[in-house]
């Protein structure tokens, strides 16, 4: 932004955007799953991409059963979400450092460490 002269207002928008925009990045590989999307650190915060929809209208339903299904909803999202956590992004962390230990160990062999 450099040397910009920004309102508060201005700012702040401006400040959002971008917190929305580095939140919404995926934490691992973009597989081409059909309907699947990312991990994103909005996903840790909210539960659901930043840029995505709120969830469809709830008129004519009971309030009581809206919060009954509406807990069985997010309890289902949160474990579907833990079980990608552990399933990618902490494989994808293990081969990570995996990789890196064989590097090392190669190194110190050939004495270039």
């Amino acid at each position: 932004m450099g040397n910009a002269r920004l309102t508060f207002d201005e700012l702040l928008t401006t400040l959002v955007e971008v917190e929305g925009t580095l939140n919404s990045r995926p934490l691992i590989y973009a597989y081409d799953e059909v309907g699947s999307e990312p991990l994103t650190p909005s996903h840790l915060m909210v539960g659901r991409r930043l840029m995505s929809m709120p969830d469809g209208d709830v008129s004519g339903e009971s309030e009581e059963g809206y919060c009954n299904r509406r807990f069985q909803y997010l309890s289902k999202k949160k474990q579907h979400f833990w079980n990608r956590w552990r399933r990618e992004y902490l494989a994808d962390l293990r081969e990570f450092h995996r990789g890196i230990d064989k590097v090392v160990k190669g190194s110190l062999k050939r004495g270039t460490l």
